[in-house]
């Protein structure tokens, strides 16, 4: 399944097969490993999405995810095309608030978001969670 997910080139396919690792392979360092790298460095943005989305559902109240989390926040390359598109930055920094809120430089973050990020919904939802502070 692991090499599947490495050596597909089909976007669906590997989606598919990212969403349904954690049923076949939760507890491996190998699976987290991977997932890690499909978050930082795969071609497709939903796949990134996808494999962050695992990465917090498997890991993120085991392990500390917030130096990957803010790798990805901060320097992810999607470029929104259409409007119901998920953008990885904005998946990794819910997952910051969601599981690591108690992150020192959460304000900073999301200000810097709510400057910087060149994804209208990002900065609009990083605004909205300032206020919230």
């Amino acid at each position: 399944m692991k090499k599947n997910i490495r050596e597909n080139r089909i976007p669906l396919v590997r989606h598919e097969l990212i969403v349904e690792i954690l049923e076949w392979a939760k507890n491996d360092t190998d699976t987290l490993e991977l997932l890690k790298n499909s978050a930082q460095n795969d071609d497709d943005s939903q796949i990134r999405c996808a494999a962050i989305q695992q990465l917090l559902k498997g890991w993120g109240e085991k392990s500390d995810l917030t130096p990957l989390l803010i790798d990805i926040t901060l320097n992810d390359s999607f470029i929104r095309k259409h409007g119901a598109q998920s953008n990885p930055r904005l998946v990794a920094i819910e997952g910051l608030v969601k599981y690591y809120s108690h992150y020192s430089g959460m304000i900073d973050l999301l200000q810097d978001r709510c400057d910087n990020d060149p994804d209208k919904q990002l900065r609009e939802w990083a605004r909205q969670q300032l206020g919230q502070l």
